[in-house]
């Protein structure tokens, strides 16, 4: 404040009114300016999320070529389906609902299974999986998440990984 009140000594009000117009100019400059790097970086976030996109679907493509066979050669690659083992709590995947927050989802899952809770705004996902794989909760056709007593599993949904695809080179 003290450096304004210096540089603004002897100053008419008009004066002072253009540089209040000038700090207001460059105030928007510097704003306008610091928006750039983060354009570019959303724009490459949004390019990322198309070639995952891309590779996901080439990845299941390549899964629906291979079919039942756990190995296909090719004239240049040999190609190995993984497998997946449901047992394993890694090769589960969940997805939360988007709408319903961590703190409305403890407070259902307080209801359900006090157990799943982690703290009191969030939920122990890998307990869910965990319990997937043990075979405590199961995965419906839809992607919903029961127990055994046929209740679902409120604001999350499943799906077993699919099995990654290993490709080599043949020699030769």
């Amino acid at each position: 404040m003290r450096m304004i009140k210096e540089e603004t000594a002897g100053m008419t009000l008009d004066e002072m009114e253009a540089k209040l117009e000038q700090a207001t100019r460059d105030k928007k400059a510097f704003k306008k300016a610091m928006l750039r790097p983060q354009m570019e970086v959303d724009k490459y976030r949004k390019a990322i999320k198309t070639v995952d996109e891309q590779i996901d679907q080439l990845q299941e493509l390549q899964r629906m070529a291979m079919g039942d066979q756990e190995q296909v050669d090719t004239e240049f690659f040999r190609f190995k389906m993984g497998t997946v083992n449901p047992s394993t709590s890694r090769n589960w995947s969940l997805e939360r609902d988007k709408d319903a927050t961590p703190k409305e989802l403890t407070a259902v899952f307080e209801r359900f299974d006090d157990t799943l809770i982690k703290t009191t705004r969030s939920v122990n996902e890998t307990e869910i999986k965990n319990r997937l794989a043990s075979g405590e909760l199961y995965v419906t056709p839809d992607g919903k998440i029961m127990d055994s007593s046929l209740n679902a599993l409120p604001g999350y949904s499943g799906s077993l990984k699919k099995p990654k695809i290993s490709v080599k080179a043949k020699e030769g």
